[in-house]
């Protein structure tokens, strides 16, 4: 262990920074969360469209047996207790479409807009399958994650990574989150004392598989969320592994990818609303401002409380 001087910035930034780590407080304070909107209950209405695809033959299903209610579900009772605590209602229809599919092991590629609970969709099933496997074994997990979350941006890692700290907590799966930022040598010790949902994105997950910092080989689910920035890197993983693929739109090099994955095994579509629709309930638009006066307008911009992104 090294032993810095007091006072020392090395305490505080870089590689032996503190790891990041969501608290209690981090994961269920709903002050500190958006609030439902006046149109979020037309989510519901959504249509659900729903394929089987395998080689170059793919089939529409009807959607049936979806899931009613959180209850149907049989989940372990801490896992209800913290969903009925975020104040989850009823699950959403990408969530009713998607976790039958999920929990029988199918691959799946789910396409819903932004907001359409798509993080929920993967996180429950799947933190329901670690807390009743290390209920019936024990297994080692050390260094070698049962599921890796793979964002396309640090912000969407932090934020599935609240959600799984939100639903995980007081359960026996740990979540951890590394990214650029985040100290790689404590998350490291962390991942020495066992992890079993890795959030991360994809320059700090290939230099912990190039150095050899986590094994891939207990890795049982691989969730590509907001798949459009690197479906490319998932190559490299274990084709025993269930493969979930998140996404609001699907790009050309998107269809590739998964046209790739049916000539592997079979996998399950699911589509919520228009596919490559933006969600209609989000106000959006272009402002043409001259050159010199884009940093003035920006300034503005930032100041209307009702603004929620600027690109």
């Amino acid at each position: 262990m090294v032993d810095f001087p007091k006072n020392s910035s090395k305490k505080l930034f870089g590689e032996y920074s503190k790891f990041y780590e969501a608290t209690e407080k981090d994961v269920f304070d709903l002050s500190r969360k958006p609030v439902t909107g006046n149109h979020f209950e037309e989510i519901y209405n959504d249509t659900v469209q729903i394929y089987e695809k395998s080689g170059s033959y793919e089939v529409i299903r009807t959607a049936t047996n979806l899931i009613g209610n959180f209850d149907d579900m049989n989940l372990p009772k801490q896992l209800l207790d913290n969903i009925k605590r975020l104040k989850f209602k009823n699950p959403l229809p990408i969530q009713k479409a998607t976790f039958p599919y999920i929990e029988n092991g199918s691959n799946v590629f789910a396409i819903g807009s932004t907001c359409s609970g798509k993080t929920a969709a993967f996180l429950i099933p799947v933190i329901k399958w670690i807390i009743l496997t290390k209920e019936k074994c024990t297994y080692s997990m050390k260094t070698s994650p049962c599921c890796i979350v793979l964002s396309s941006t640090k912000e969407l890692a932090e934020q599935s990574y609240n959600c799984g700290c939100a639903l995980s907590y007081n359960t026996s799966c740990v979540c951890l989150l590394s990214i650029g930022g985040t100290s790689v040598y404590n998350d490291k010790k962390k991942l020495v004392k066992g992890c079993d949902i890795l959030f991360c994105t994809i320059g700090r997950l290939s230099d912990y598989v190039d150095k050899s910092i986590i094994r891939l080989n207990n890795l049982h689910f691989l969730v590509l969320d907001d798949a459009e920035l690197h479906v490319s890197s998932s190559n490299s993983f274990e084709d025993e592994s269930q493969t979930l693929v998140f996404s609001a739109t699907e790009s050309e090099e998107l269809k590739t990818f998964l046209n790739d994955l049916a000539e592997k095994s079979s996998f399950t579509k699911v589509v919520v609303g228009n596919i490559n629709a933006v969600n209609p309930h989000v106000k959006q638009a272009i402002v043409p401002v001259a050159e010199d006066k884009k940093r003035k307008l920006l300034l503005e911009l930032l100041m209307q409380p009702d603004i929620q992104s600027i690109f």
